[in-house]
């Protein structure tokens, strides 16, 4: 669902506009939801340590993981772009591996091959002459950058999450990417683009920043980081897998058609993915 509204999003503003409005929204929330709680570890338990970890966390997983995420999905459709994150599972366990994370046995890089396989016939469109003459689409090239940084997160996260709750983890993380991307708005867009703003009157526009900011974001974190600091990166990212499967069948709903690349490429991926993470051990 993400995908497709940050799809409606982008019709009336920058990638890099919604991306920081959606966090922007979502810090809001984030902060209200951890005061209501009141039951969070206070900031100032935090040390130095884990607020540097805090940190990069940040930066890989809200502020590179987006710019390379909307731009990406400004270039491509957003069944290619949830089919793309369905290599996030391969990526994590192969970083984990060479991090000392993981132990994957000769089935799991089976997987990891056959859903970088995949990953190659979407960018390629099935094409050779596309490859050979390094017509690649860029949109696809972005969004594999993206699945790497999600990685990343995802494997800090891990190492701060022996220290600091999931939930304020999370809020955090938000709350600090927010204040990386917007100084990156007004660096790319201008003090103007803040002009440019859509009104309240943008109601699909606004829903779907909401839903993003909220649901996406706040809750999709939450809960992605509590699975990730229960079972570790590489069995939480298997999760992932539901990303294409949802975004496909709510794109076919909104009479967006499914070429054979897809399909064979979706597939594979796929495949790949359930290989990669059976039995993987940590």
């Amino acid at each position: 669902m993400a995908f497709h509204s940050a799809k409606i999003a982008m019709l009336n503003a920058s990638p890099i506009m919604v991306a920081s409005l959606r966090f922007g929204f979502a810090s809001i929330f984030a902060l209200i939801l951890f005061k209501v709680e009141a039951n969070g570890k206070p900031l100032s338990e935090i040390d130095r340590k884990n607020w540097f970890y805090l940190f990069w966390m940040s930066f890989f997983g809200i502020f590179i993981y987006n710019l390379f995420f909307f731009e990406g999905l400004m270039r491509t459709s957003a069944v290619s772009g949830s089919l793309i994150a369905g290599s996030n599972p391969g990526i994590t366990a192969l970083i984990s591996v060479l991090l000392g994370l993981e132990v994957l046995s000769k089935k799991n890089w089976l997987g990891i091959f056959v859903s970088f396989l995949g990953v190659f016939v979407l960018i390629t469109q099935g094409s050779l002459e596309r490859l050979t003459t390094l017509n690649i689409g860029k949109g696809e090239l972005l969004l594999i950058c993206a699945s790497i940084s999600w990685a990343i997160y995802a494997i800090i996260g891990r190492k701060v999450m022996k220290e600091v709750p999931a939930n304020l983890a999370s809020g955090l993380s938000i709350c600090i990417g927010t204040v990386l991307l917007f100084p990156l708005l007004i660096v790319r867009d201008g003090f103007d683009s803040l002009k440019t703003i859509p009104g309240l009157d943008e109601t699909y526009f606004w829903l779907s920043i909401a839903y993003m900011g909220i649901f996406a974001s706040v809750f999709a974190f939450r809960f992605w980081n509590i699975g990730v600091s229960s079972l570790g990166p590489a069995r939480t990212s298997i999760y992932v897998n539901l990303v294409p499967i949802a975004t496909a069948i709510i794109g076919i709903f909104a009479g967006e058609s499914l070429s054979a690349q897809q399909y064979v490429g979706g597939g594979l991926i796929l495949s790949g993915v359930y290989l990669t993470t059976k039995r993987a051990t940590r």
